[in-house]
């Protein structure tokens, strides 16, 4: 997809925001009446309902960790020009597996539509950023905490902590009027909190390394002494 190009003075002459907005939508069933019971609508199979899930996982995994977007609602997220290119590639990737298996009406409403909008509008969008930061900043810091609690996190998830610190620490900058805008040094604050428990998380998890790593050469120190009293 080339990008548009647009006259940014005509558009600010226009009243309008001279940046435009890129969404990523899409419409995918979740193929069942009662998620919550996992009883299956009558319109699709078992086999089907865990192709959506594994598209929807894959979806949110993307969105968040690879393309730096930004949610709207469940199924809208924003996304800048710099990911439009692997954006577009990836949703064409997602509309082939998808026609692939049947589905080419679901292929076709996974689109990505650019918004031109006034000056305002385009306030309600970053205010809509500041919102989901801080949302992503606390899902991680629940992760770390209940880390820190039970002294053990999967590395995949201790991932996702540190991976949410970097993306959020890139898309706090490109706040407008950062200096106006008091949710931008909340977000830094937080951003800061959640640092600071990761560190910490890491702190317990190298005590526990060193310790296991202290237990293993006592066994194995143990091991040698029986092995030579027993050699004939």
């Amino acid at each position: 997809m080339q990008p548009l190009i647009l006259d940014k003075k005509a558009l600010e002459d226009l009243g309008l925001a001279s940046e435009i907005i890129w969404l990523f939508e899409y419409d995918l069933p979740s193929a069942y009446k009662d998620s919550a019971k996992a009883i299956l609508s009558e319109k699709y199979t078992k086999e089907q309902a865990k192709f959506f899930r594994t598209i929807r996982n894959k979806l949110m995994f993307k969105l968040k960790f690879g393309l730096h977007a930004v949610k709207n609602l469940y199924s809208s997220w924003f996304i800048t020009e710099e990911y439009l290119e692997k954006s577009e590639k990836f949703a064409q990737n997602l509309r082939e597996e998808l026609t692939a298996k049947g589905f080419s009406d679901k292929a076709e409403k996974i689109r990505i539509i650019p918004i031109v909008t006034t000056e305002e509008g385009f306030e309600t969008f970053e205010a809509r950023k500041e919102e989901f930061l801080l949302e992503f900043i606390l899902e991680a810091q629940k992760l770390i905490d209940k880390g820190l609690k039970d002294k053990r996190l999967s590395d995949s998830l201790l991932w996702r902590a540190n991976k949410t610190t970097e993306i959020v620490d890139i898309l706090k900058e490109s706040l407008a009027d950062k200096s106006k805008k008091s949710r931008y040094f909340e977000i830094t604050d937080s951003l800061s909190m959640l640092t600071d428990s990761i560190q910490r998380f890491m702190q317990i998890k190298e005590k526990q390394k060193a310790k296991s790593k202290a237990i293993s050469k006592i066994k194995t120190k143990k091991l040698i002494s029986i092995k030579k009293k027993v050699k004939p």
